[in-house]
């Protein structure tokens, strides 16, 4: 047998169930939040990079763990996704070529640093800007002149590589480089 209840009592109960979840995912976050501040502070670089490759993490924190000496928490920080462009921004003149190669890489890193790093002295640098999908074409022209064919190969594979700059990759010295312009979408012949 079926019981009807008042509208207004079963309005109430909805906002008093909406009003306690609240409460307990507002808990629930400064909980979250206090214990990613430790992490952020732990003598361990494990907990630290832990932090770093959190998603979660707020961007007061990883600005912070930016300033780390240790060079596999800045290089976890730039493969978190949510890393803010002003952060991956400080890497353009880090010492470790690996913590600014993993910054070419990330999708967040502005297009004034992948500038900079375009003109990095280690090829691997060069080649993460030339695979990143929001390197502008002006950038891509610039690294297909590059000595290493690695960097024209990923240029030659970037989805943002016009057809002209495919064509002048097309007639490349190396074969892996041709091949790639081949299999780029933009490039028909």
């Amino acid at each position: 047998h079926r019981r009807f209840y008042p509208i207004e009592f079963v309005r109430e109960l909805i906002g008093t169930l909406v009003t306690l979840t609240n409460r307990g995912n507002m808990a629930k976050q400064g909980f979250e939040l206090e214990e990613l501040e430790k992490q952020a502070e732990d003598e361990d670089e494990d907990v630290r990079i832990a932090a770093a490759e959190n998603t979660s993490t707020p961007a007061s924190l990883l600005e912070k763990l930016a300033e780390d000496e240790n060079e596999d928490v800045r290089f976890a920080l730039c493969e978190n996704a949510n890393t803010p462009a002003s952060v991956l921004d400080k890497f353009v003149e880090d010492e470790d070529n690996i913590v600014r190669s993993n910054a070419a890489a990330n999708t967040n890193t502005p297009v004034s640093a992948l500038e900079k790093l375009a003109n990095d002295e280690h090829w691997d640098v060069r080649k993460e800007v030339a695979c990143n999908e929001n390197t502008p074409v002006s950038l891509l022209e610039k690294l297909l002149k590059d000595n290493d064919e690695t960097v024209r190969t990923c240029v030659a594979e970037n989805e943002n590589t016009l057809f002209p700059l495919l064509e002048k990759l097309a007639e490349d010295d190396n074969e892996a480089v041709r091949k790639a312009v081949t299999e780029n979408p933009n490039f028909t012949s």
